[in-house]
């Protein structure tokens, strides 16, 4: 069965009375209960394309109406913001967004309380809150500590640090993005030491090892295929994190993504 994502997703939103505005083939501008919100629907296409099941892109449009209908004012919403892991060759639109490496970049989102719908934070969305980008960037940067709060780091494989498997005990959208958590050396230094290495091919997919393991060679398989296979895939790069940030030392070939 083939069907055209955008002609659907842009079917659902006439048929809702929503207006919108393309600012390329993936990025819309849509007008939803006084919120112009930048929607991205290339997650959305690639699922729908992917399981070839065109209620994918309804049920996308639901999750948008469900979530900025809300009007969550800033009391509600300092509290909702986090960064997100992107590919950094995301259309970004209008949203609030830094390059990491040269293919992550970490933009702001909105979550809501039981993080199952994110929606990318921008400049016009802080002036309706009443506070600076800055402002915004600075509560989100805490709210992602607070994501870490109370885990211990899962690990599996060997005893010995150079053979052991860090996993990030936290449910998606957020779990690739906990990184760029101050709090994230707290949580993987006392097994893995510091720095580290870290591979998220997908936002629901992370692994952390030893900067001296062996077993970093073993991990291109399941990268490679978490990442071509994911409806939010992110990259294959491999990660070092240190307290100088975050600097990419290699990738593994996507071959055929």
């Amino acid at each position: 069965m083939r069907f055209d994502a955008n002609a659907l997703f842009e079917a659902e939103l006439a048929r809702r009375g929503l207006t919108f505005s393309k600012e390329d083939d993936l990025v819309y501008q849509i007008q939803v209960g006084g919120w112009d919100l930048s929607v991205n629907l290339d997650n959305a296409r690639r699922n729908a394309e992917r399981d070839q099941d065109p209620g994918v892109i309804t049920r996308f449009v639901e999750n948008i109406l469900g979530f900025s209908g809300r009007h969550p004012e800033w009391d509600e919403a300092s509290t909702l913001l986090f960064w997100s892991a992107q590919p950094a060759d995301s259309d970004f639109g209008a949203s609030i967004h830094v390059a990491v490496t040269d293919t992550v970049s970490r933009v702001l989102t909105l979550s809501d309380a039981e993080r199952t719908r994110v929606t990318w934070v921008t400049p016009s969305m802080c002036h309706k809150w009443g506070v600076t980008v800055d402002q915004a960037c600075s509560l989100a940067a805490s709210n992602q500590n607070r994501l870490l709060e109370g885990l211990k780091l899962e690990t599996a494989h060997g005893d010995d640090v150079s053979d052991t498997l860090g996993m990030i005990p936290l449910h998606p959208p957020y779990k690739a993005s906990t990184i760029f958590a101050s709090a994230f050396k707290n949580l993987v230094e006392p097994v893995l030491g510091w720095p580290v290495l870290v591979v998220l091919p997908c936002r629901d997919f992370v692994y952390v090892i030893a900067e001296t393991s062996t077993l970093l060679e073993s991990l291109g398989p399941v990268v490679v295929e978490e990442f071509r296979n994911s409806g939010h895939p992110i990259t294959t790069e491999v990660l070092r994190i240190s307290d100088d940030g975050i600097e990419a030392i290699g990738h593994f070939p996507p071959e055929g993504a």
